[in-house]
């Protein structure tokens, strides 16, 4: 009870009908399967006709789409997103804000920005802030910018009703010593749930996250993994 009067005074607390008040398609994750594409095209629409024929009602389509920097541009699945769409289904895109690398070392394209290192956290000891695999993180000051550049052009071509934000909360929040964009972890909160923000209200876009973190609830509509205590064997984790 106590805990609960705290967060509704820090303005953590926003129940799902009031979001769904705000965007109607909040409502189709009630009962939603997760579905997750690797890739898709327009000549997967039997599959989508198939589901909807044995009764899955509710889903949301999430794209992975993670290889390219800029995965849209060979993406040929405008009418296999549309057709998704008027099934009722929730249309999500993956994106991440977070991670960067030299290009040379950098084998996943998406997590390169123009900007390395530029972007990158810096700890106290002067050392850039090591990330996943072989990548660093990035401050979450840059992130915004990010979220609009890659939204807007993302949504010129695509009706993606839905955003899933890799990182972004289950990263913990750090301390950042760049004279560029310099941060305290609260700083560090604000930033990541701006962009939470941008990508609700200024896209109107059911938004996703992994994990999900209590500073960006008002925001974030759905956490993926916040209710696993462990991942079960060969889930593809490390």
């Amino acid at each position: 009870h106590s805990y609960r009067a705290l967060a509704e005074a820090l303005g953590y607390v926003r129940t799902l009908a009031e979001k769904a008040d705000e965007n109607h398609h909040v409502d189709k994750l009630i009962g939603a399967a997760d579905l997750w594409l690797h890739l898709v095209d327009d000549r997967q629409i039997p599959y989508l006709k198939s589901l909807y024929n044995y009764g899955v009602s509710k889903a949301v389509i999430s794209l992975s789409l993670w290889q390219e920097k800029n995965p849209t541009d060979k993406l040929n699945g405008k009418a296999f997103i549309d057709k998704a769409n008027a099934y009722g289904y929730l249309t999500s895109r993956y994106q991440a804000y977070t991670d960067a690398g030299p290009q040379k070392d950098n084998r996943k394209n998406q997590f390169f920005t123009p900007k390395f290192p530029d972007d990158v956290i810096v700890k106290e000891d002067g050392q850039y802030q090591e990330g996943w695999d072989t990548l660093y993180y990035t401050s979450s000051v840059t992130h915004p910018d990010y979220a609009r550049q890659w939204t807007t052009q993302d949504l010129k071509n695509y009706s993606f009703n839905t955003r899933f934000v890799d990182v972004e909360q289950s990263s913990p929040l750090f301390e950042d010593y760049s004279r560029k964009h310099p941060a305290t972890r609260k700083k560090d909160a604000y930033y990541r749930t701006k962009v939470m923000q941008i990508l609700k209200e200024d896209f109107n876009l059911v938004t996703a996250s992994e994990e999900a973190r209590e500073w960006a609830f008002p925001y974030t509509d759905y956490g993926l993994g916040t209710m696993t205590v462990s991942p079960p064997s060969g889930a593809a984790y490390d």
